[in-house]
């Protein structure tokens, strides 16, 4: 079949085959800057250039007054463009309010300052009135012209691509499903992990369309720019990347989505030069075009490409280099590897057995049983266990079962030391077993034997890492009686410690159950899982941190990465100074329910211990500060949910709702809220002059934010460079959070 991917053997091979691939791409991609300037250099282009040239790109305010006026309207423009390009507005419509600039002349120093008191006059905004525009569907007249538009693609694709295509999509942590995409052919949503492809076309035009979301996957998620925000790329630029991999990943294959691709690309770029553009993005292209390939046919390449498309997006390696890591990796996950990581899976379900059967008669079930009481302490499906205190306890025993000393030090519960022997990572502590997702004690935590006054030894101690376990990938809680209540829909409750978890699950009789994200910090592997948690519940996620400085520190971060990943989290009701653990041994499980089921939203919360940090402000310039920095915690929550906690507030400051509305706004900007882009999108030239409405537009402009703000963009000018927001109709991506 034709682009059936032949797996290389050796290592020869394989260099050959990065290289032979290396060749084609470019080869394809020169194709794909011939063809895409061929359209934008001809007539049609030009006479669509020409028109859509008379209308204006429209402020983040008017499009939210259009969109609460007219949400169906698709182009915009005064009574006069429509006139310019021969449509005239039909007898008896209704015009959509929007505001429009006041210029004037104004006088204004023309020398350098303290040099000259020379002036001059030049034009100014100086004020906004009210002026009306209409669509086209209230006018008639001529025909507007229109580029060239893609052709959806008819057909049958390989078979099996999109099955190795949808590999990938999960390897790189999204959810595929079909469904409807409101008038666009795919989405990718970095908030919910999902990608979605329309199920109502051709399988050509389906794979293609799973080909540039998961371009959109591996190249343009939002957390690979958090370090750096200004390496982000506008919307218009992401498209033309993703589609440019899906054109030449597709050729790679033996498809041919020209039809489709290039006057798709071509919008994009708008006005700029193709050439420019495509060289621009080309580096990008190339790497993620090579990771899906590298993926077609070879699954157990999935993940190692995903690294060196890493690598290859960043500029740090050449296509030779590249080859090479690739000799390297593929190497490394051979079948050896999947032994290893059987054998150490063994390994440790040998190391659990071995710690249940040393819990009972000992110090351990008894502290269990004194905060938690008898039925917990002997419940067996909790996998308590002991670790001896003896220091090779553990490593004795499964070198007597014949393990390798080289499978021990790997399984992160044994530890080489200085001298070069091994011995127990885990003495003289509780030992509570962590899970993957298919049930697989992959480690361990430990929790100190309380009698144990060394202020060295850490309360609670990790496994150590190793190729089944990272304590950024995995959270405690939900195995055993924590999968149960999951899967009744129990509430998931984010809390620090593994004994809190326990308690949570065991206080409520598994109506909410603890998780213990293993450290501090709530990771983005960790919040994806209790997104993930979240989605199987129905319940939003309650944050359980200890009611101390560390703890609520904790919580604020917790916040932010829930809250952007769509989430509303709760906050648990503890009371000042008592962990969950302590909730539940001083005060009993009702208290603990209560606690989980009575507490406010976390970012009332955060809020009010922002406010409460910032302590008592008496100046006005204060109260501004303080509601600048404390509006930044709404910034990742959905525009619906704004309000409320604006109010909140605006009282507590004696500030303005409508200022704090604004301050929101201007952190949503900071913050890449899809809300946020559009406002910092803002243009003054919006309408023709002179056409006055109704006073009610500026009041709803003021007072009424409450649309969805990324649905629609009304810009008639797709890809017109960066700053602007186009609306496309096809492929949008979570740039579009909305969509």
């Amino acid at each position: 079949m034709a682009g059936k991917y032949r797996r290389a053997k050796t290592p020869a091979e394989k260099v050959a085959v990065v290289k032979a691939r290396e060749e084609q791409l470019t080869a394809l991609q020169g194709r794909l800057t011939d063809h895409v300037r061929a359209i934008t250099s001809g007539p049609a282009w030009a006479a669509w250039l020409a028109a859509a040239a008379k209308f204006h790109s429209y402020s983040f305010r008017n499009t939210v007054l259009i969109q609460m006026q007219a949400p169906d309207a698709t182009r915009v423009g005064g009574y006069n463009t429509w006139k310019a390009v021969g449509r005239q507005v039909s007898k008896g419509e209704k015009g959509i309010a929007i505001l429009a600039p006041v210029v004037r002349k104004v006088e204004v120093d023309a020398g350098a300052e303290g040099t000259s008191t020379q002036t001059e006059d030049r034009r100014r905004i100086v004020a906004f009135t009210q002026a009306y525009v209409f669509d086209i569907s209230q006018t008639q007249g001529e025909p507007l012209p229109e580029p060239p538009r893609p052709m959806l693609l008819q057909g049958q694709a390989p078979d099996g691509l999109w099955d190795q295509l949808a590999a990938q999509v999960r390897a790189a942590r999204f959810e595929l499903q079909r469904g409807p995409c409101g008038g666009a052919n795919g989405i990718t949503n970095y908030e919910t992990r999902t990608v979605t492809v329309r199920d109502d076309v051709d399988d050509l035009q389906a794979t293609k369309t799973l080909l540039h979301e998961l371009s959109h996957a591996l190249l343009h998620d939002p957390s690979f720019f958090k370090d750096d925000p200004t390496t982000a790329l506008c919307r218009g630029d992401a498209e033309v990347e993703a589609e440019s991999v899906a054109y030449l990943v597709a050729a790679a294959q033996g498809m041919s989505t020209d039809d489709y691709s290039f006057p798709y690309i071509a919008g994009w770029i708008g006005r700029r030069d193709p050439a420019e553009v495509l060289e621009a993005t080309g580096r990008r292209v190339l790497a993620a075009a090579h990771t899906i390939l590298d993926g077609i046919n070879a699954t157990d390449m999935v993940a190692v490409s995903s690294d060196l498309a890493r690598i290859r997006e960043r500029g740090q390696v050449g296509a030779e280099r590249a080859a090479a890591l690739l000799e390297s990796a593929c190497a490394e996950t051979s079948g050896s590897s999947d032994a290893q990581r059987a054998e150490l899976c063994a390994l440790l379900t040998d190391a659990q057995t071995f710690y249940v059967e040393q819990y009972p008669d000992t110090w351990a079930p008894t502290y269990i049983e004194s905060r938690f009481g008898q039925a917990v302490a002997t419940d067996a499906s909790w996998g308590f266990g002991r670790a001896p205190g003896e220091w090779t306890a553990l490593t004795d025993h499964l070198r007597g079962l014949g393990y390798a000393d080289e499978t021990l030090e790997a399984s992160g519960v044994c530890l080489r030391t200085r001298k070069g022997t091994l011995v127990d990572r885990f003495r003289d502590r509780i030992t509570l077993p962590v899970h993957d997702r298919d049930g697989q004690v992959v480690s361990f935590v430990g929790r100190r034997n309380p009698t144990n006054d060394d202020e060295r030894a850490p309360k609670y101690l990790n496994g150590a890492q190793s190729p089944l376990f990272s304590k950024g990938e995995h959270l405690f809680g939900i195995a055993g009686p924590g999968l149960v209540g999951l899967e009744r829909g129990a509430r998931a409750v984010l809390v620090e410690g593994p004994l809190d978890a326990v308690a949570i699950t065991a206080g409520t009789g598994g109506r909410a159950v603890g998780v213990a994200s293993l450290g501090t910090a709530l990771t983005d592997a960790q919040a994806d899982r209790l997104t993930e948690l979240y989605a199987r519940s129905g319940q939003q996620i309650t944050v359980a941190t200890d009611p101390d400085r560390a703890g609520r520190a904790a919580a604020e971060r917790a916040y932010f990465a829930l809250a952007g990943r769509g989430q509303n989290p709760k906050a648990a009701a503890l009371p000042e100074g008592v962990d969950p653990a302590q909730l539940l041994t001083d005060h009993g499980e009702l208290a603990v329910v209560e606690a989980v089921e009575d507490g406010p939203d976390l970012a009332r919360a955060v809020i009010d211990h922002r406010l409460a940090e910032r302590g008592r402000v008496n100046s006005v310039e204060e109260r501004v500060a303080v509601a600048r920095h404390v509006a930044q915690v709404l910034a990742p929550l959905g525009q619906d949910k704004w309000e409320q906690h604006i109010a909140h507030i605006a009282e507590r400051l004696d500030v303005g709702p409508t200022t704090v509305h604004a301050m929101v706004v201007e952190a949503a900007v900071a913050g890449g809220a899809a809300q946020g882009r559009l406002e910092g999108h803002d243009r003054h030239e919006d309408v023709d002059h002179g056409q006055f409405v109704p006073r009610t537009a500026v009041e709803m402009a003021r007072e009424g934010l409450s649309t969805n703000f990324a649905v629609r963009c009304l810009d008639p000018v797709p890809g017109a460079g960066r700053g602007q927001v186009p609306a496309r109709p096809t492929e949008p991506h979570a740039v579009d959070r909305g969509r």
